[in-house]
């Protein structure tokens, strides 16, 4: 069976000003988010380096811990997550808004969406696409799929001469 199918998909529009979706971790093993409003609607759209300064989003090195249920690591109380990113010394990456951009990543892994500041008007809001694919499981990273990668870069690096 195909263990990254499309499990769930929506957009969301938001307003032209607004905090971000706050940190969370997605039950999925893959998190696909692109997003499709001209950079130059961005307020903090930075013409000289081509990016948007608000709207983007903060990918962090740490995912949920394998026995966190949904709620722990998706609910409206984040106080044991910012504890746990906090012990860990987790540390986040900055993905700036561009119009077009896809951020593909491990669905495991705490992430945010920057505070949104674009122009007013329809046309100008922040719309962002998700797709989710697969299930989590510990990490995100189903134990065959890591059995098969250690089984092909195993056979990759035998001489040639012990390969069969």
């Amino acid at each position: 069976p195909n263990k990254r199918h499309l499990g769930q998909m929506w957009a969301f529009k938001y307003e032209s000003k607004c905090p971000g979706i706050d940190v969370h971790a997605d039950f999925a093993a893959i998190n696909t988010n692109f997003w499709i409003t001209p950079t130059k609607c961005n307020v903090h759209y930075d013409e000289e380096k081509d990016i948007g300064k608000s709207g983007g989003m903060w990918i962090w090195d740490k995912g949920a811990p394998p026995d966190w249920d949904f709620n722990k690591y998706n609910g409206d109380d984040k106080t044991e997550v910012i504890k746990y990113l906090k012990d860990n010394n987790a540390k986040a990456v900055y993905v700036p808004y561009k119009y077009n951009r896809c951020v593909l990543f491990d669905s495991n892994l705490f992430h945010k969406t920057a505070d949104v500041n674009f122009h007013p008007g329809f046309e100008n809001k922040r719309i962002n696409v998700t797709m989710l694919f697969g299930t989590r499981e510990n990490t995100g990273v189903e134990p065959n799929d890591m059995l098969e990668v250690k089984n092909l870069k195993e056979s990759v690096t035998k001489p040639l001469n012990d390969a069969k």
